[in-house]
């Protein structure tokens, strides 16, 4: 317990010798270092994402020369559709809703 209560004291007069302001930048550029490395896309997501940068530039070309859109759509992992997977949801208001009941 001595030994421990010793390096603490150790530890924070360092710690208080330090402006608060680097300890913050320390500690944030640290905490976003480890996240980054945790949440890092597995090998499927990094291929979806590259099919679907891929696809994307097909179209562009596509709609550059006048063709109109690519229409064999590649998949992704689920087996969705790119195309399907990049759309948001339909939203609808309340007030669409009530007009649909009547």
């Amino acid at each position: 317990m001595d030994h421990f209560a010793t390096v603490l004291t150790k530890i924070y007069n360092c710690a208080v010798i330090v402006p608060r302001w680097i300890l913050l930048l320390l500690s944030g550029t640290v905490g976003s270092i480890l996240i980054n490395l945790m949440h890092k896309p597995g090998k499927q997501t990094a291929q979806a994402i590259e099919a679907q940068k891929r696809a994307q530039a097909q179209e562009k070309q596509s709609v550059e020369q006048g063709s109109g859109p690519v229409s064999a759509p590649t998949t992704d992992s689920e087996g969705g559709t790119l195309a399907q997977a990049a759309l948001p949801p339909k939203r609808t208001t309340a007030r669409q809703r009530k007009a649909a009941k009547k």
